[in-house]
């Protein structure tokens, strides 16, 4: 009930839906999930690393270590890819590029996941059907899709070729391209 316009009282909900940064990470975390929430659902959003590693950076001091972050990146998703691939009916890998670029695809896909009914409201970032801010660490846009999240690895590009070892960049890369290839 953190935000001001929230209008249901949490006795009456059908569904809870929570940001939980790394749960796919933990073994244990899942084991817990999944035990309290026998039909649970996770919904895995997989970024371009380096359109990803670009927000990050300016999000937190812990991803200024770009070949860290990458690494990490790296093991999120890789994660995330082989749950998914042993789990399909709970969960579904979203990529971001998509969602930005084919909202309308994309959401319905997600509904249907969800087993809630689509409508257009979904098209545009929304709470209780209200127009909210993007989450982002560049500059953020009220009630519509921000394209601009499409390139945001060419704000970094010098440092990132300067500064990234180009393995950890390739390999990245290569798992970003097999997770897009196994949705098709």
């Amino acid at each position: 009930m953190s935000f001001e316009n929230y209008k249901t009282e949490l006795d009456f909900s059908k569904y809870f839906v929570a940001f939980v940064p790394r749960l796919t990470m933990s073994d244990k975390s899942l084991d817990i999930f999944f035990e309290n929430f026998h039909e649970g659902k996770i919904l895995c959003i997989v970024r371009d690393p380096l359109n990803w590693l670009s927000s990050a950076k300016r999000h937190s001091k812990d991803y200024l270590n770009l070949n860290n972050a990458l690494n990490l990146w790296y093991a999120s998703n890789l994660k995330n890819f082989d749950l998914f691939k042993k789990n399909k009916k709970s969960v579904k890998i979203i990529i971001f590029e998509h969602l930005i670029t084919d909202t309308r695809k994309q959401m319905k896909e997600i509904s249907e996941f969800l087993k809630i009914e689509f409508d257009d409201y979904l098209l545009t970032p929304t709470f209780n059907k209200e127009k909210i801010l993007s989450d982002s660490s560049f500059k953020t846009v009220e009630g519509k899709i921000d394209y601009e999240t499409l390139d945001r690895k060419k704000t970094d590009s010098k440092e990132f070729s300067q500064n990234i070892d180009k393995t950890m960049i390739n390999k990245c890369e290569q798992l970003y391209h097999d997770i897009n290839a196994y949705l098709r």
